[in-house]
C-alpha cells in the first residue's frame, strides 16, 4: 500500500532543500563570494541521490542531475534532448492532462507513475512538483523519487492478503468475524456454505442470521458475546438446524484487539463437531456397558490376564477375534502373547501390558492381525486390576474401529489430492492491472497461448485478444470497473489469440479485485475448442438421434415409473406413435401406457412391470388400442434406463399385425400339412449322425406295426433299423444309400429313394423315402431329416397300370399294322387292275390312288415300328416318300435332281396323315407335270426341293420344283383337278395358309400350327 508519510517526507526534503540553496546564497553574499550562484545550485542538485528536473510547462527539460539521467541508462545530453512525456508508461498518459490542471491550480502537485529507462525497462516513481520562478521565467521543478522497493513490499503486502484469503476460504472449519455491535462482518466459504442466506453486504445481526427462524435476542449460550464483553476466550457447543439435520457446533471465540488492547471484533472459529459428538456417545455408551462385560455383550471386546499375561477372563467377542485374525483357539490360563505370531505385534503388547502392571490407565490405536487373515485397527482401553494395593493383572476393551481409520486415511489422502490440484491447476489463469498490464500468470496460461515469462510480463493484456474484439473487450473492462457490471463468479465465452496468430474459443471467469487504491483483475481461462467440437459433434449426434427416433419403423417412448412399478406418464413419444395410435403428440404427453392398452390385457401389466424391475428389461406382447378404436397386436421391448437424473422405461413397440397373420397361416398350414401327411401315409423322422440314432415319431411307429412302448422310446439305432425292419434284399442298398448320403457335405443336400419294409406282423409293404442332410458349421453340429411314405397300394396301382398300357400298347401296334396292310392291299389291288386299263388317263388316275394308299400305308408303318404310337419323325417320312415317288416317276434320274432338306420334327398321327397326303400330292405334280419330255428345261437339269422346318410354334411346308412352271391363267385354289383340291382341302382341315410362287418354277408353301400336342 501507498505510505502517506513518503509523501510528507519528500515534500519536507524538498522545502529543505530550498531552504539550504536560500542560506548558501545570504552566505554567498555575506562572505562576498564571486561564484557564480546558479553553479553552486547546479552542484547541489547533481548531489542529490534522487531525481530533480526542471523543465518548461510542455515537457522541455531545462536541467537534470546526475541522478536523473544515470538511473535511466541515459548520457545527460540524451536525456536534455527529450521532453519529459518520453519517460511515460503509455498507460499513465490520460493522466497528464489532469495532473497539470491539478499543478497549476495548486502550484504543487504529488502523484505516482512510471518512467520508462533507456532498455525499454519500467521503473515506479514518486512525483512531487512545484512551479517556481527561474530567470524571470515559470519553470516545473519535479523531484522524483525511485519507489521500486515500495512497490515490491506493497506487491507482498497484496500476496500475503490474497495468501491470507486462500487460508481463511480453505482453513478447513468455519471462521466469521463480528463487530462489538454483534454484526457479521465477513463470513470464509465454509460458513456461506452452511449458510447461503446470510448477505454479509448489509452487516446483519449474527444471532438474528445464524437462527431459523431469527432470534429477538442474544443467544443465552454465546460465547462471542462473552469475548466481546471480557475480551477473554469463550467456547460453546451448539445443536444448530440445517436443513433436515441438527448439527453440533463446537464454537470458539476469540478477541481481536487494537494497540490500545481494546477488544475491536471478535473472531469465530465454528466446527462442525456432530461426528465426534456421535463417538463421544457411543463411547459414553460403552463406558456404562463395562460393568455389565460379565454379561458379554457381543459389541464389546473385552479381556482380563494376570500379571504372566495369562488368561483369567474373556468374552466370547474376543474369542471370535483371536481365531479371525490369528487364527488361535484360546483357553484360560494360557499366555495371550503365545497366540500371537507377529514377533513385533507381540513386542508391542508386552510393552502396553507392562504399562498397564505398572498402575497406568490409558488408550492406544493400534494394528493387530495376521496378514494372510485380518489385520485390523483396534482402539484398546488398558486398566490395571487391583486387589488392595497391589496390582494382580490387567483389562482390556477392545473396539473395531478399521472403517474408520481408512475413512481417516482416505479424507488425508483426499487432502493431498485437492492441494496437488489447486498448486498444478490445468485452467490458465492471469491477473491484470486497472491498465491491463499483465501482472501475473500460472503455467498453463503460457502453456495455453504459447509465451514464455519473459515475453508477457509487464505487457498489455490487448496482445492476447483478436484485433475485431479488442473494442469489446475494453468497453467491457470499463463497465466492470465501473460497476455497472457484475461478472464475479459467473463465465463467459470470448475468442483468445495465441503468439502464433491461432483464434481459440475459451470460457473464462473474471473477478475484481482491490489492493489498496489499486484496481485487478483476475481471470480463470479454459480452451474451449475440443469441448466445442464435442459440443458440435453432440448438436450432430442429437440430430442424427432425433433423426433416427422419429423415422424408426417401431413406436418407441419413454415413460416415467410409478411408486408402485407400474408404468407412468409419457415423457417422450415418436412421429410413429402419433400416426399409429392417432393422438397427437401433446394427447399422447397426457396419457400413459394404459391408456392405449386393450382393456382385457391390462390385467396382464403388473406381471410384466414386475419383471422390468427385477431384471431391468423384458419383452412380451400385447394389444395397442388406437383413438378410433383400432386393434394393433404388439411386441413390446422394455428397458430401464437413466434419463435426466431418473429411472424410465424406454419401450419399443414392434407392430406384428403381419406377424400374427403369417402365425395364423402357419398353424392353419401345419394342421392341413398334418392332414395331408395322414392322406398320403407320410410320417416323418430325423437321424443323430454323430451317434447313429434314428428318432421316429408314432406315426412312424404305426407304419412299421410298433408302439414307442414295445421298442423302447423313440430312438432306434441305425444298425437295429435295417436289420429288423428293412427287407433283408434292400438292406446293403439302404445302408449304402444312407452312409453315402451322410458323407455329402453339399449344403441342403437332399435324395431319393425306395425300399420295401417288414412290418412287426410280417407283411411286407413298400416306401418311399426321402432324405435332407444339413452339414455342420461353425454354430451348430450336422442335421439330418426325413420323411417315409407307404406306397404300397400306388405301387400296386402302378404294376396294374403298367399291364394295362403293355396290353393298349400291342393293341394299338397291331391296328396300325392292320391298317397299314389293309392300305398295301388297296395298293396292289389297284396295281392288278391297272394292268387291264389300255386307257392312259384312266390309269394314271389308277397309279395316283395307288400312290395315295401307298403314302398313307407309310405313315401307319412308321408308327407301328416306333416305340412312340403317336407321333413319327415327319422328316425321315418326308425323305422315304420322295424317294419312292422319285423312283416311281421320273425315268431319267439325270435330268432331275431331288434335293430334301427337312428337320427331325416329332409329328402327330392326326397331323401327319393329311399332311403325308399334302406331300404326295405336290411332289406327284412335280413329277408329272413340272418336267415334260420334249420340252426343254433352262440350265438342262431340273430340281425338285422340299423343305420342312419350323418357325417358332408353326410348321413351314415348301415343296418347289424349276420345271415349266405352273400355268398363268389356272387359279390352284378353284381347279377341277382331285390333287389340288386334296392339298387345298387338307391344308384347311389343318388351319394352315397355302401361297403359290410362278417365279424360276413353280412353289407351293403351306404353314400351319400343330393343333394336335
Amino acid at each position: 500500500m501507498k505510505d502517506s508519510n513518503d509523501g510528507k517526507n519528500l515534500s519536507n526534503e524538498l522545502k529543505s532543500l530550498q531552504q539550504r540553496i536560500i542560506d548558501l546564497e545570504k552566505l554567498l553574499a555575506d562572505q562576498e563570494l564571486q561564484l557564480d550562484k546558479s553553479q553552486l545550485m547546479i552542484q547541489l542538485l547533481d548531489s542529490a541521490t534522487d531525481s530533480v528536473f526542471l523543465h518548461d510547462f510542455d515537457g522541455n527539460f531545462v536541467y537534470v542531475n546526475e541522478a536523473a539521467y544515470k538511473t535511466r541508462g541515459y548520457t545527460k545530453e540524451e536525456l536534455m534532448g527529450m521532453n519529459i512525456h518520453d519517460l511515460d508508461v503509455p498507460q499513465y498518459e490520460k493522466l497528464i492532462e489532469p495532473r497539470i490542471e491539478d499543478l497549476m491550480e495548486k502550484e504543487e502537485s504529488i502523484f505516482e507513475t512510471a518512467h520508462f529507462r533507456k532498455d525499454g525497462s519500467q521503473m515506479p516513481v514518486e512525483i512531487h512538483s512545484r512551479i517556481i520562478e527561474y530567470e524571470n521565467n515559470s519553470l516545473v521543478l519535479s523531484y522524483v523519487r525511485d519507489i521500486t522497493e515500495r512497490k515490491t513490499i506493497e506487491n507482498a503486502l497484496m500476496s500475503s492478503k490474497e495468501q491470507y484469503r486462500t487460508l481463511f476460504d480453505s482453513i478447513g472449519v468455519g471462521v466469521a468475524f463480528i463487530s462489538p455491535n454483534m454484526e457479521i462482518w465477513d463470513l470464509n466459504n465454509q460458513m456461506k456454505e452452511w449458510f447461503p442466506n446470510i448477505d454479509i453486504s448489509g452487516k446483519p445481526i449474527c444471532f438474528k442470521a445464524f437462527n431459523d427462524p431469527p432470534r429477538e435476542n442474544i443467544c443465552t449460550y454465546c460465547p462471542t458475546y462473552k469475548t466481546l464483553e471480557d475480551g477473554k476466550v469463550h467456547e460453546s457447543i451448539t445443536d444448530t438446524p440445517i436443513g433436515d439435520e441438527i448439527i453440533n457446533f463446537r464454537i470458539v471465540s476469540s478477541p481481536i484487539k487494537d494497540d490500545a488492547g481494546n477488544v475491536v471484533a471478535a473472531i469465530e472459529m465454528v466446527e462442525d463437531i456432530t461426528a465426534h459428538k456421535r463417538t463421544e456417545e457411543e463411547l459414553k455408551r460403552a463406558y456404562a456397558t463395562f460393568n455389565s462385560i460379565f454379561e458379554g455383550p457381543e459389541n464389546i471386546i473385552a479381556f482380563s490376564l494376570d500379571r504372566n499375561y495369562q488368561y483369567i477372563f474373556f468374552n466370547q467377542a474376543h474369542s471370535q477375534t483371536m481365531k479371525n485374525i490369528w487364527g488361535a483357539n484360546i483357553e484360560i490360563g494360557m499366555s495371550m502373547l503365545d497366540y500371537v505370531s507377529s514377533p513385533e505385534d507381540k513386542e508391542k503388547a508386552k510393552i502396553n501390558f507392562e504399562r498397564a502392571l505398572s498402575g497406568e490407565n490409558f488408550i492406544e490405536i493400534e494394528e493387530y492381525g495376521a496378514e494372510s487373515l485380518s489385520r485390523r485397527y483396534w482402539e484398546n482401553i488398558y486398566n490395571p486390576i487391583q486387589s488392595d494395593k497391589d496390582i494382580i493383572g490387567l483389562t482390556v476393551f477392545c473396539i473395531d474401529i478399521t472403517k474408520r481409520q481408512k475413512a481417516l486415511s482416505n479424507l488425508r489422502q483426499s487432502e493431498e489430492k485437492f492441494r496437488a490440484v489447486t498448486e498444478s491447476a490445468i485452467d490458465a489463469i492471469i491477473t491484470t492491472d486497472s491498465e491491463g498490464i499483465i501482472s501475473f500468470f500460472n503455467p498453463s496460461f503460457l502453456e495455453l497461448f504459447g509465451y514464455s515469462a519473459s515475453e508477457l510480463s509487464d505487457k498489455p493484456v490487448s496482445i492476447l485478444i483478436p484485433k475485431g474484439h479488442k473494442k469489446e473487450h475494453i468497453k467491457g473492462m470499463k463497465s466492470l470497473e465501473a460497476g455497472k457490471l457484475h461478472r464475479t463468479g459467473q463465465t463467459s465465452r470470448a475468442i483468445g489469440l495465441k503468439k502464433d496468430g491461432t483464434e481459440f474459443p475459451c470460457e473464462m471467469s473474471l473477478s475484481l479485485w482491490k489492493s489498496g487504491e489499486d484496481t485487478y483483475f483476475t481471470s480463470i481461462i479454459r480452451d474451449l475448442t475440443e469441448r466445442q467440437k464435442a459440443e458440435e459433434a453432440l448438436i450432430e449426434s442429437e440430430e442424427k438421434f432425433r433423426r433416427i427416433f422419429h423415422n424408426a419403423n417401431d413406436m418407441i417412448s419413454l415413460n416415467v415409473m410409478n411408486d408402485d412399478g407400474m408404468p407412468g406418464k409419457f415423457l417422450e413419444v415418436n412421429d410413429v406413435a402419433s400416426e399409429r395410435l392417432g393422438y397427437t403428440r401433446d394427447e399422447l404427453l397426457n396419457m400413459s401406457p394404459p391408456d392405449i392398452v386393450a382393456p382385457e390385457k391390462r390385467v396382464e401389466m403388473p406381471g410384466n412391470a414386475r419383471v422390468l424391475i427385477e431384471n431391468g428389461h423384458n419383452t412380451f406382447e400385447i394389444v395397442h388400442l388406437t383413438k378410433d378404436g383400432r386393434r394393433i397386436p404388439i411386441e413390446v421391448n422394455n428397458h430401464l434406463i437413466t434419463y435426466k437424473g431418473r429411472e424410465v422405461c424406454l419401450a419399443i413397440s414392434r407392430d406384428i399385425t403381419e406377424r400374427k397373420k403369417a402365425e395364423d397361416a402357419l398353424k392353419l398350414s401345419r394342421i392341413r400339412l398334418s392332414n395331408a401327411m395322414d392322406l398320403a401315409h407320410l410320417a416323418n423322422w430325423e437321424l443323430d449322425p454323430y451317434n447313429q440314432m434314428f428318432i421316429f415319431n408314432d406315426k412312424f411307429y404305426s407304419m412299421l406295426g410298433t408302439t414307442a412302448e414295445n421298442e423302447g422310446g423313440y430312438h432306434m439305432p441305425i444298425e437295429y433299423y435295417i436289420k429288423r425292419y428293412v427287407h433283408p434284399e434292400d438292406a446293403q442298398f439302404i445302408a449304402t444309400g444312407m452312409k453315402k448320403s451322410l458323407a455329402i457335405r453339399e449344403p441342403a443336400f437332399g435324395t431319393d429313394f425306395e425300399n420295401r419294409i417288414i412290418r412287426r406282423d410280417g407283411e411286407t409293404r413298400n416306401v418311399a423315402i426321402h432324405i435332407k442332410v444339413i452339414p455342420a458349421t461353425e454354430s451348430q453340429s450336422a442335421r439330418v431329416y426325413g420323411a417315409v411314405q407307404d406306397i404300397t397300394e400306388h405301387k400296386k396301382a402302378e404294376e396294374k397300370l403298367k399291364e394295362s398300357l403293355e396290353e393298349k400298347e400291342m393293341l394299338l401296334k397291331e391296328i396300325h399294322h392292320r391298317v397299314k396292310n389293309n392300305l398295301m392291299v388297296i395298293s396292289s389291288l389297284l396295281n392288278l387292275q391297272s394292268q387291264y386299263i389300255k386307257d392312259k388317263e384312266a390309269l394314271g388316275i389308277f397309279k395316283e390312288s395307288q400312290n395315295r394308299a401307298r403314302s398313307m400305308a407309310l405313315i401307319h408303318e412308321r408308327l407301328y415300328r416306333s416305340t412312340d404310337l403317336k407321333r413319327i419323325d415327319f422328316g425321315d417320312y418326308i425323305r422315304t416318300l420322295a424317294n419312292d415317288l422319285f423312283h416311281t416317276y421320273i425315268t431319267d434320274p439325270g435330268k432331275v435332281r431331288l434335293n430334301i432338306n427337312a428337320d427331325k420334327l416329332m409329328v402327330d398321327i392326326n397331323t401327319t396323315v393329311p399332311l403325308g397326303l399334302i406331300v404326295n400330292e405336290l411332289l406327284t405334280n412335280s413329277m408329272k407335270h413340272g418336267f415334260i419330255e420334249g420340252r426343254e428345261i433352262e440350265g438342262g437339269e431340273g430340281e425338285i426341293r422340299i423343305d420342312f422346318h419350323k418357325e417358332g410354334d408353326k410348321f413351314v411346308l415348301v415343296v418347289s420344283d424349276t420345271g415349266v412352271g405352273f400355268p398363268e391363267d389356272l387359279d390352284f385354289q378353284n381347279t377341277s383337278t382331285l390333287g389340288l383340291q386334296l392339298v387345298n382341302n387338307l391344308t384347311n382341315q389343318l388351319d394352315g395358309t397355302i401361297e403359290l410362287n410362278r417365279d424360276n418354277g413353280t412353289e407351293f408353301k403351306i404353314t400351319f400350327e400343330e393343333q394336335y400336342k
